[in-house]
C-alpha cells in the first residue's frame, strides 16, 4: 500500500541519519526542552482526550491526526514516527482506519513504549447496510452483517459505556508508567467516568421516554454502537464510512417518504460531513436539520476551546433529543 511504502521510506531515512526531531505536547507544535514527563502519543481526538482528562498535567500528550482534517486522509509524518518511537504510552484505536498504526509500533521498543489497542478492550459490532432500517435485536441484524465482508464499525467511542471503557484502560496504561502518580490518575479517571455515566444515564432516560426512536441521517452513519447501546432505529444515505459522495436519487426518496410517515421533525448530518443532499431533503420533507459530531477529530476552534469527549456529545444529545421530539 502507499502508506506502506512512505512509513518504510520515513521510517529508514530517520534511523540511518540519526535525525532527532522535537516532540510537541498537543497538536503538533514543537517544544524544545524535554519535560520530564510522561511522554503520551495518540491517533485521534477520543484516545487524546481520555488520555489528557486521566494524566492531567502530569503527562506531555500529542494526537497525531492534526485538527480539522478526516481520518482517512491522514498520513504519518516524519516528526511523527519519532514521537512514536520515543514515547512512553502509544494509544491507538485499531482497526481498518489505523493499519499505519501497526507500521509505526512494529519499530518500537516494547520495553520503553507501553502500546495500547484500544478496540481489543471493546465488543466490536458490524455497521447496517446502507438504506436499511437499523435494529440490534433478532435475526434481521445478522443478516445485515453478512454483506459487510468483516469490516466492524471502528467508531467505538461513540457509546459513552464504551467509552468509560476506554478511559479505564487508558487509565490502567498510564499507572503502570507511572505508579508513583496512581492515586491522582485514578481520581482524575474516576471524576471523568462520572461525567461519561451522567451522559449514559441522559441518554438511557431519552431513549425509554419515547416510542419514536427512528433516527434519519442525511450522510454516513458511524454511530453502529450509540445505536446499540440505546435501541435507537436508524436510516441513512450510506453505511458508515462508505467512500461514496451522492445518495442515490431513490435512497433520498426513500428518506423524505420515511421522515413524513413517520413524522420525524429533524434530520442529522454529521459535523464534518459534506453532503450536499441535506438541504434538499430538509426542503422537501419539510424539516430542519440539525449537526451531530463524531468525534473522532475536532475543528481548531473546538480544540483551543478546550473541547471534550463530554462537551460535543453533550451537544450530540440535545440535537438527538430533538431529532427525537423531545
Amino acid at each position: 500500500m502507499k502508506i506502506s511504502r512512505i512509513l518504510k521510506g520515513v521510517i529508514s531515512a530517520l534511523l540511518c541519519t540519526g535525525v532527532l526531531l522535537s516532540l510537541s505536547a498537543c497538536g503538533g507544535k514543537e517544544n524544545n526542552q524535554d519535560s520530564g514527563k510522561l511522554k503520551i502519543v495518540t491517533t485521534v481526538f477520543p484516545s487524546y482526550d481520555f488520555a489528557r482528562q486521566v494524566a492531567g498535567d502530569k503527562a506531555d500528550i500529542k494526537m497525531l491526526l492534526p485538527v480539522g482534517t478526516e481520518t482517512h486522509h491522514y498520513e504519518p509524518t516524519p516528526s511523527d514516527v519519532i514521537a512514536v518511537k520515543n514515547c512512553d504510552i502509544f494509544v491507538y484505536i485499531g482497526g481498518t482506519n489505523e493499519q499505519w498504526a501497526e507500521k509505526l509500533i512494529a519499530d518500537t521498543d516494547k520495553e520503553k513504549t507501553k502500546v495500547v489497542r484500544l478496540i481489543d478492550s471493546i465488543e466490536t459490532l458490524y455497521p447496517p447496510m446502507a438504506n436499511s432500517n437499523h435494529s440490534h435485536d433478532g435475526e434481521e441484524h445478522k443478516d445485515e452483517h453478512s454483506h459487510n465482508e468483516g469490516n466492524y464499525d471502528e467508531h467505538i467511542w461513540t457509546s459513552p459505556k464504551n467509552a468509560g471503557i476506554m478511559v479505564q484502560t487508558i487509565c490502567d496504561a498510564i499507572c503502570e508508567k507511572d505508579s508513583a502518580n496512581a492515586d491522582s490518575y485514578k481520581a482524575n479517571s474516576d471524576k471523568y467516568k462520572s461525567e461519561i455515566d451522567a451522559l449514559h444515564n441522559d441518554f438511557k432516560t431519552l431513549a425509554d421516554s419515547t416510542e419514536q426512536k427512528l433516527l434519519v441521517f442525511a450522510d454516513k452513519f458511524p454511530f453502529t454502537y450509540l445505536a446499540k447501546e440505546y435501541g435507537f432505529t436508524c436510516l441513512a444515505a450510506f453505511s458508515s464510512c462508505s467512500d461514496e459522495s451522492e445518495p442515490s436519487a431513490a435512497t433520498v426518496a426513500m428518506l423524505i417518504d420515511e421522515i413524513k410517515e413517520h413524522k420525524i421533525p429533524a434530520l442529522l448530518y454529521l459535523k464534518f460531513g459534506a453532503i450536499s443532499v441535506t438541504s434538499n431533503i430538509c426542503r422537501e420533507a419539510g424539516v430542519s436539520a440539525y449537526s451531530i459530531h463524531t468525534c473522532h477529530n475536532v475543528t481548531k476552534e473546538e480544540f483551543d476551546k478546550g473541547e471534550s469527549y463530554v462537551s460535543l456529545m453533550r451537544v450530540n444529545y440535545e440535537h438527538i433529543k430533538i431529532a427525537l421530539g423531545k
